[in-house]
């Protein structure tokens, strides 16, 4: 489970890469309101390793975007 907050609206990808940087699964597309969320990554299929968290959140012109990478380790 990856838990975010956005503190204003926004336009926001949450997609998880391989170390090749191959995307490996989006879990979220979409605009969100402000508020706290999670995104659930079922890895099952996934093998056992180090993966990257990516979270894009475009903003308004305003406030511009914000981009934060995150390491994941995977244990079967």
């Amino acid at each position: 489970v990856i838990a975010y907050q956005l503190p204003v609206s926004s336009y926001i990808t949450l997609k998880i890469y391989d170390l090749s940087g191959r995307l490996v699964a989006t879990l979220a597309d979409a605009r969100q309101k402000s508020g706290y969320y999670t995104a659930r990554w079922d890895g099952g299929k996934a093998a056992s390793g180090v993966y990257f968290v990516r979270l894009k959140a475009d903003r308004s012109s305003e406030t511009g975007a914000f981009t934060s990478t995150r390491k994941l380790v995977l244990l079967h």
